[in-house]
């Protein structure tokens, strides 16, 4: 009976620790009805509303796989990059914010023959591709564009994921501030080797601008400069007219304004050693005289159209200067550089810059840049007059002018010689 009775003991804690498993398992076909199968996973999304029954206890996921599942799904979120500004955000902007000149950003793009090339952001036609021609206008899909430059520096590059436009990666710079640096930095790398015609394109402020010229090594810097007189009225009417739509919109930028009698076309800049050498540089002026006269014969061929606005480094604004006959003009240039290489010791050409034919209409000086805080003029001071045109010079005056503060009597620049055709 003992034996029995603790048998019968054995069994009753057998069946008491039956699993809910099993539990459940039986439920599923007592009564005819099925226990739902996602009740007891814990997933009916029915409720009382099932057609199967609830009975049984439901299995829940234990805790540890719940936080598993949580912190992969964390980490996934902290491993997703941010999202990216796209270059046709980047154009958007170009187009609307004024802050931002165009002229100085050039865009890198995939051509499908030549790879990645560079134009400038004013070049291209941002257009619906479907409207315009593309043997017309520069035109590329924005899924080629790979970068946008700010005066040789990258500002966004798809393929880095650099977006200082607007920071979409984190950039706490905004552009300007980036612009600014950019500026600073290009600034100091040609602070020292400028243009020396600072000492001949502006009548005022000049003396500072001669005394750090001095700095620069005596070989290389610039005495004279040989250039043609701009003496057509309505070129000159004209150019006042871009200067006054400028002074107009910031009146300290008078002072840097050329003065109309001083209005001329560089030809080249020359160093001359001592009296010899002015001696050496009148005879070839002499010598240039009837070479110039047998080219310059027919004044069609002899006329420069001046048209459109440009600038140097938003700096310098100057009128274009284009040749009617571009072989007669390059001719022209060949032969005076050639005398002055034939002139002999102590005439020697300082021509450091690539030639842009040009007649300088203002620059900023620095006196006026550090009271401005600026040494760059916007374009939208001249806007109105980026198109039109200016009108034409004959080119039937030369002058080897001396790079000093006086001008002459008649308000040009003091001259060693001239030519007059």
């Amino acid at each position: 009976m003992e034996g029995a009775k603790a048998t019968g003991v054995s069994e009753t804690s057998s069946n008491e620790t039956v699993s809910i498993d099993q539990e459940n398992q039986n439920n599923m076909t007592k009564e005819g009805v099925e226990v739902c199968q996602f009740y007891l996973a814990g997933k009916c999304r029915f409720g009382n509303d099932c057609r199967n029954r609830h009975k049984g206890t439901p299995m829940l996921p234990k805790k540890s796989q719940r936080k598993s599942q949580g912190d992969k799904k964390v980490k996934e979120e902290k491993g997703k990059l941010p999202s990216m500004k796209t270059a046709a955000d980047v154009i958007s902007r170009l187009q609307w914010d004024r802050d931002l000149p165009t002229e100085h950003f050039v865009v890198g793009y995939l051509d499908r023959f030549l790879g990645v090339l560079e134009q400038p952001f004013t070049a291209f036609s941002w257009e619906d591709l479907a409207s315009v021609d593309d043997f017309e206008v520069l035109a590329v899909p924005q899924h080629r564009i790979q970068y946008f430059k700010y005066r040789g520096e990258k500002v966004w590059d798809k393929a880095s994921r650099l977006d200082l436009v607007f920071g979409s990666q984190g950039e706490e710079r905004s552009i300007k501030d980036v612009m600014d640096q950019v500026d600073a930095r290009k600034e100091d790398e040609f602070e020292e080797s400028e243009d020396e015609e600072d000492l001949v394109v502006i009548g005022e402020h000049r003396k500072e601008d001669h005394v750090e010229a001095l700095l620069l090594a005596e070989e290389d810097r610039s005495t004279h400069f040989l250039s043609i007189r701009i003496t057509d009225p309505e070129v000159i009417r004209n150019l006042v007219k871009v200067q006054d739509s400028i002074t107009g919109a910031e009146p300290i930028l008078r002072d840097c304004c050329m003065k109309e009698s001083l209005f001329h076309l560089t030809l080249t800049m020359l160093r001359l050693q001592g009296a010899e050498s002015e001696a050496k540089a009148k005879v070839m002026m002499k010598k240039l005289q009837p070479t110039l006269a047998e080219l310059l014969a027919d004044n069609e061929r002899a006329t420069l159209d001046i048209s459109g606005l440009g600038n140097f480094g938003q700096r310098v604004v100057y009128a274009s200067v284009q040749p009617r006959n571009t072989e007669t003009f390059q001719r022209l240039v060949g032969k005076v550089n050639q005398a002055v290489e034939d002139a002999g010791d102590g005439v020697k050409g300082t021509n450091n810059f690539e030639f842009v034919p040009h007649v300088t209409v203002a620059k900023v000086s620095r006196p006026v840049a550090r009271e401005r805080h600026s040494k760059y003029v916007p374009t939208s001071h001249y806007i109105e007059h980026c198109g039109k045109r200016m009108g034409s010079q004959v080119m039937d005056n030369f002058h080897l002018c001396v790079i000093e503060q006086d001008v002459g009597r008649d308000g040009f620049y003091s001259t060693l010689a001239s030519i007059k055709l």
